[in-house]
């Protein structure tokens, strides 16, 4: 009976975390907060703390996991409504080179030395900070980084070509499976996907291994035959 109850709280335990994760929002973990790290990291941890507790221990660690997820969402809603508040919450930018000059104040506050702020151009591909128009360090803490316009890299605008629009490629077909949602959002079906198919020598979307739509063109990769030893 025990473990039935470790079992049954594991899985509210999930389903709490997955419902206040739905509600504050996904983020890329570059795109995060210093709150929104250390928010979610609590978070988890009373998550784990319910999926171990006595029955009648369950509605402290829940309550807890609600109250944290509330904050969360009414921070959010705060930063998008007001910028000032946005900046004390999240943080602001700093610039910590600009026009060849490294900022001491800025490199001051942000806590970071000369050797791991080069370090990371170095990993952006910046060795010479000669190369470097301005640099700035994003409240999530990533650095942004400027090249000057002669060390940037070369462009078709820049050699007077002309080149063809980018088009965004919707996968329809997937490990033989078809995505019949995304083909009518392009507004195609399955008979114009079977056409399509055929057209390949392609007998069933079964064959194909990923395809996708771009501008009403249909781009299939079917299953590489496998080789047979003898």
């Amino acid at each position: 009976m025990d473990y039935l109850q470790t079992v049954l709280a594991a899985i509210l335990s999930i389903a709490a975390m997955f419902i206040i994760t739905k509600c504050i929002g996904c983020r890329q973990m570059s795109q995060m907060s210093l709150f929104d790290y250390v928010n979610g990291i609590t978070i988890g941890s009373i998550g784990a703390e319910l999926a171990t507790a006595l029955p009648h221990e369950i509605l402290d660690p829940l309550i807890a996991m609600i109250v944290y997820g509330g904050i969360s969402i009414l921070l959010a809603w705060i930063t998008n409504k007001s910028r000032r508040a946005a900046g004390i919450i999240n943080g602001r930018p700093l610039i910590l080179l600009r026009n060849g000059k490294l900022i001491k104040k800025s490199f001051k506050k942000a806590r970071l030395d000369v050797d791991e702020f080069i370090m990371h151009c170095r990993s952006a591909g910046y060795f010479d900070l000669d190369q470097v128009e301005c640099v700035i360090l994003e409240a999530n803490g990533k650095l942004s980084i400027m090249p000057k316009s002669q060390h940037r890299p070369l462009t078709p605008q820049d050699m007077g070509l002309a080149v063809e629009k980018a088009t965004l490629y919707t996968a329809v077909i997937m490990d033989g499976i078809v995505d019949w949602n995304r083909l009518r959002e392009e507004g195609l079906d399955q008979k114009w996907l079977d056409k399509q198919l055929h057209a390949m020598d392609i007998n069933s979307p079964k064959e194909v291994f990923y395809a996708a739509v771009s501008e009403g063109t249909l781009h299939a990769f079917p299953y590489a035959a496998e080789k047979t030893s003898g």
